[in-house]
């Protein structure tokens, strides 16, 4: 069996096994409203896009953060992006990213997931891909990191990071140690 099918037959063992018929879509994640869940804000006081290479900064150490938190420093996970099927990188064959694991239809639409195995670690690649996502280049594409081991989510958007955890109790573990991250209004958002 070629590197990507086994990939593709792998991600897709381990998205049932912690997220059974749910849609790899970040924000529908979030609005299942069953799922242990928590978010955290990208910048202070809620500040939505980096303005300058301060904030780039400041994006990268919490992502760095929550990453290894959630994920593992070192540890192996699956990079996913679903994306639309009109996406011009798909319609023109240009997209080099991973395998394809699935095809779905939503909200009359077909999406395409890609994944790829990869270790998380800071690297010049993911700091160029965290702060791409973080100005909004990347939207309509859902795109998160997701641990092997325990389905854990980090999810990045423009704006914050989403994560979904094995367990309540491991969102108020996150919760406390970076209290100044979470967003002031009621719901987390």
């Amino acid at each position: 069996m070629a590197k990507m099918e086994f990939e593709a037959e792998a991600f897709c063992r381990d998205w049932k096994r912690s997220f059974a018929n749910r849609l790899p879509m970040a924000w529908q994640l979030r609005e299942d409203g069953h799922l242990p869940w928590v978010r955290f804000h990208s910048l202070p006081e809620s500040k939505r896009w980096p303005t300058n290479v301060a904030d780039e900064r400041i994006i990268l150490e919490r992502a760095h953060a929550l990453g290894d938190e959630v994920l593992g420093n070192g540890c192996e996970c699956w990079h996913v992006e679903c994306r639309r099927e009109d996406d011009d990188e798909i319609e023109n064959g240009a997209v080099s990213f991973g395998s394809v694991a699935d095809v779905f239809s939503w909200e009359e639409r077909k999406w395409v997931v890609f994944v790829s195995s990869e270790v998380w670690t800071p690297s010049a690649m993911l700091a160029k891909r965290l702060i791409s996502i973080a100005r909004d280049e990347t939207w309509p594409h859902s795109i998160f990191w997701m641990d092997k081991k325990h389905g854990q989510i980090l999810a990045p958007y423009d704006g914050g990071f989403d994560l979904f955890l094995a367990s309540m109790q491991q969102v108020e573990q996150v919760r406390t140690a970076h209290k100044e991250w979470l967003s002031p209004y009621p719901g987390g958002l």
